[in-house]
Parts: C-alpha cells; sequence; structure tokens
C-alpha cells in the first residue's frame, strides 16, 4: 500500500480548541485495515502567557462512548500530560510531540488550558 504525507486533522476548527477542553484532533480509518499513521503533532503558542497541552490515544477498541469534547477522555494511551509550552509574552514558542504510531480507528486527543493555542499533526500513513 503506498504511503502519502499529509496534514491529518478531522475537521479545521479541531486545530484551535477553546480552552480547557479535550478535542478529537483526528481519527485514523478503519479501512483499510493495512491505513496506519505515523504522525507527530506540533503544538503552537503565540500567546501571553505559559500553556499546559496534553494528548491522548483513544483505541478504536474503547467502548466509554467518549465523544469530541466531551470532557477527559478514557486514558488508554497517554502520550504526554500537562507539557507546559512557554510564552515570554511577545514572542511565541512550538513544542513537538515525539513521533506516534497510531493503528485504524484510533483517535487523537488534545487538551489545552490556553485559549488560541493551535494543534497542528502531521505524518505519514497509507493510502
Amino acid at each position: 500500500m503506498p504511503e502519502a504525507p499529509g496534514r491529518f486533522i478531522d475537521a479545521e476548527p479541531f486545530r484551535g480548541p477553546a480552552a480547557g477542553s479535550w478535542k478529537l484532533l483526528y481519527t485514523v480509518p478503519s479501512y483499510p485495515s493495512e491505513a496506519h499513521v505515523m504522525l507527530s503533532v506540533h503544538v503552537c503558542n503565540g500567546k501571553g502567557a505559559d500553556a499546559h497541552i496534553s494528548l491522548w490515544i483513544i483505541p478504536e477498541t474503547d467502548g466509554s462512548g467518549w465523544t469530541d469534547n466531551s470532557g477527559v477522555p478514557p486514558g488508554y494511551t497517554v502520550v504526554c500530560e500537562k507539557i507546559r509550552v512557554e510564552s515570554d509574552g511577545t514572542d511565541g514558542n512550538i513544542w513537538g510531540s515525539p513521533v506516534l504510531y497510531l493503528n485504524p480507528g484510533d483517535r487523537l486527543v488534545g487538551f489545552t488550558d490556553l485559549v488560541g493555542v493551535t494543534f497542528y499533526p502531521h505524518g505519514i500513513g497509507a493510502t
């Protein structure tokens, strides 16, 4: 199956979640079953205060019924929790996650405690 580089996000507004909210960033397609994705997430904080971000992976087999922006997701795979993305008040800063390997149907969820923080998942997936 060929690989394709790209930007992986379910919907453009999901890139900038509201402060204090959990937001679905990306869902790996369940079909074809070979549609694994390797991605990283760049988080940009261009605001005047430090932000704290979290990234969690929810597997396709999760039975909790978690939906976008419905609160804290089940903590199956916590990639990072409460990572500080600093700002010096005038200049912004970015933070890059480690490369993540996602299986078909996995959901990547992000959190920020500061409005205006943006998430940019990008990587390589099967087509």
